[in-house]
């Protein structure tokens, strides 16, 4: 016997036989399956402690950091919950031309019977309120303990199936994940439960169901669920819901993605306006939770106010100055979640309001890893110590990369890569970072476009924001109302950007700008690519904007070219003459491109790779007492007339280094009075008082202008 339901010229068909004991049909076909009030263990205590770059069985089952303290929790009320994901067929009675705007492309399925997806949480609970008004009974998205309550369904296994998946369960496709081939690079050898495949069916039902009649909750789309995401609170067990965070949780795992993803215990979180082809839907019928329900609107950011600084009063500022390398990475070895004590790295720094200094980091094992989040420390006014690193920002299994701060009066913005490389967006703070509003879009069109550290505000009281993009170019966000919205002003689509031509973007990625005292932007790049290297005779590429950010004109810098492992940072100093950091010699003799898109601390052979003291062309700098010679690493140097000459040159070092310190991930680098840290990304920031703070991947360093003069024409005079 068949049932039919004809709505919007759309037939759906249900067969009535196939219903179960308390299983019952809404008016649009959707089966939903009863589901018990009860007990049920939350979380998982075998910990992975393995992110290498390698699948396996053990790791497959591993939890992370965030699925404990496991906890017994009570659901209290009965609720129904639907058998299926949402499919194309039933969104799209509320959203009808879903696949035809947002479908997900041609190597992914879109029958009417597959699961929807391009779905972001404020769709998912719009359509929620359509489907509860047409039926005239309350639906919403589950609560994070529902979900793995009926996923669970009385097993205790890592899945619902057992402890593993069934053979070929698991769909998987190198377009869908980053890396994939780093960590399987014989998939003949991978647990035998992946299906290596070249398109990725979403269809309903092609594995068998819970013991409760649910399918899919392991795989095929993941799953928006109500909550907010954040640590669990070993207090509450019963009905627990969470009501605060920046991200919403996301359940069961998706197509091309690793099996311990798919765990019944796994948490994954995105930012709630975030749209990807992984991620769908389910709904329950059941009690109304109130405003949670409910989309939040972005935040309005105010125009930042002017604050008077905090400088302190025994600094003297034409006293040189110069402290360092101070090792800030405060984590204890061993780390594994939430912070990582393997990568630290790309870091951003801001000197707030208040005289603190505040660093942020993404901190990982692995540069394409899921485990990867941002990490904060703070130096306060008046100490000496950096505090021990704490969480930041996290959306839970997602590679939040390239984090940076930029701040104006008493407003400090946080940009972010986000949620697996789905866009960037940015949140501010009016207290000094101690408190951060939601996230706002920031450049959600571009998915793998990678903020700078190079934010700045013009003369006309624009906000100008670069990331990296394709092409191996950098594009340019303007906002004219606080970041409240951004407009793109450039094209990195040009494949092309060679010294003597001009085009839409800025050449290089990694980029630093400034503005000069005509209006006209100056920026500076790094090339990978070793073609281009040539192009540009192995120094930086220099780009020019006369028209605010939309055209460029390139050409040859006198400066070093860098490659990857290594980023520069340029800054107007408030003393008029722009200051840039960066490295005397490229750190890769060969591979550069290729290990920057994997990231450094995966590549086996790096050491190979890297060029060597006698490869190295060093700079000639000043010693700091009226002479000169050739230093080899990070340097700082001087412009006067707006980026044309660079006079004044001096190693980032004191003037009797330690015999070595630590580079990136804790590595241990033999310096000297010639030599300074050879790589690291770098970041740097200007206090109301002076003081320049400067950080790397791993240390930290403070100096002032009157020390980067010392002993050269451009010397301060000292204080009358």
């Amino acid at each position: 016997m068949v049932h039919s339901f004809g709505i919007g010229g759309l037939l759906l068909l249900v067969t009535a036989w196939t219903l179960r004991a308390g299983e019952t049909v809404n008016s649009i076909g959707m089966t939903m399956v009863s589901i018990p009030a009860g007990h049920f263990k939350m979380g998982q205590e075998k910990r992975n402690l393995d992110y290498g770059w390698h699948c396996s069985v053990e790791i497959d089952q591993g939890a992370d950091w965030d699925e404990q303290p496991v906890r017994e929790i009570e659901i209290t009320k009965p609720f129904e919950m639907l058998a299926t994901e949402v499919t194309n067929a039933q969104y799209e009675l509320f959203e009808p031309t879903h696949r035809k705007k947002k479908g997900p492309g041609k190597l992914i399925s879109q029958e009417d019977d597959a699961a929807v997806v391009n779905i972001n949480w404020d769709d998912a609970a719009r359509y929620c309120q359509w489907l509860s008004q047409k039926e005239g009974r309350h639906y919403r998205l589950p609560t994070e303990a529902e979900w793995e309550y009926a996923c669970r369904a009385g097993t205790t296994t890592y899945y619902h199936y057992g402890d593993v998946l069934p053979d070929k369960y698991q769909q998987m496709n190198a377009n869908f994940l980053q890396q994939m081939n780093l960590y399987v690079p014989d998939q003949s050898k991978a647990p035998p439960y992946y299906a290596f495949t070249d398109k990725i069916s979403l269809l309903e039902k092609r594995h068998a169901p819970n013991a409760w009649s649910l399918y899919d909750m392991a795989g095929n789309a993941q799953e928006w669920c109500l909550d907010w995401y954040a640590p669990y609170d070993p207090k509450v067990t019963k009905d627990p819901l969470g009501r605060v965070g920046n991200s919403r949780v996301v359940r069961g795992g998706s197509f091309a993605n690793w099996g311990r993803l798919l765990r019944s215990a796994n948490r994954t979180s995105m930012l709630p306006s975030v749209r990807s082809v992984h991620t769908g839907f389910r709904v329950v019928a059941g009690e109304d939770l109130g405003d949670i329900e409910k989309p939040v609107a972005f935040p309005e950011f105010a125009p930042p106010k002017e604050v008077k600084a905090y400088i302190d009063p025994s600094y003297d500022p034409h006293t040189p100055l110069f402290v360092g390398p101070v090792d800030r990475v405060k984590i204890p070895p061993g780390s594994t979640g939430p912070l990582y004590s393997a990568h630290n790295h790309d870091a951003g720094v801001a000197c707030l309001p208040n005289g603190d200094v505040f660093a942020i980091w993404y901190t990982t094992v692995l540069e394409g890893g899921c485990e990867l989040a941002v990490a904060s420390s703070r130096l306060q006014a008046g100490s000496k110590d950096w505090s021990d690193a704490g969480p930041f920002f996290d959306t839970a299994d997602g590679n939040d990369h390239a984090p940076a701060l930029f701040v104006d009066g008493d407003t400090i913005y946080h940009f972010n890569l986000t949620d697996n490389w789905n866009g960037s967006f940015v949140r501010t703070s009016t207290d000094n970072g101690h408190t951060w509003s939601l996230f706002r879009p920031f450049a959600e069109d571009r998915p793998y476009a990678q903020p700078n550290e190079s934010t700045i505000k013009t003369h006309d009281g624009r906000i100008l924001a670069t990331l990296d993009g394709a092409n191996e170019a950098s594009i340019v966000m303007e906002s004219k109302d606080a970041g409240n919205h951004w407009t793109r002003l450039t094209d990195d689509s040009e494949k092309t950007h060679d010294p003597g031509t001009t085009g839409k973007a800025i050449a290089g990625i990694h980029t630093g700008m400034v503005e000069l005292k005509g209006g006209t932007l100056f920026a500076l790049g790094r090339i990978d690519n070793a073609g281009r290297l040539a192009t540009y005779h192995y120094k930086l590429p220099l780009s020019l904007s006369a028209d605010g950010g939309r055209t460029w004109s390139y050409s040859i810098s006198d400066l070093p070219a860098i490659t990857s492992g290594q980023r520069m940072t340029m800054k107007r100093l408030k003393e008029g003459p722009i200051l840039l950091c960066s490295f005397t010699d490229r750190l890769l003799r060969e591979k550069a491109e290729e290990v920057g898109k994997v990231g450094l601390n995966t590549v086996k052979d790096l050491k190979s790779k890297v060029r060597t003291d006698s490869e190295r062309d060093g700079l000639i700098v000043s010693d700091g007492r009226g002479g000169e010679f050739k230093g080899y690493g990070l340097y700082a140097a001087l412009s006067f007339d707006e980026g044309k000459t660079w006079p004044v040159k001096r190693l980032v070092l004191p003037e009797n280094p330690p015999a070595t310190l630590l580079g990136t991930d804790g590595s241990v680098q033999k310096v000297d009075a010639r030599h300074a840290e050879p790589n690291g990304y770098l970041a740097s920031a200007q206090g109301a008082d002076g003081r320049i703070h400067l950080i790397s991947s791993r240390n930290y360093y403070v100096f002032n202008l009157a020390w980067l003069t010392q002993g050269t024409t451009y010397q301060q005079p000292p204080k009358k």
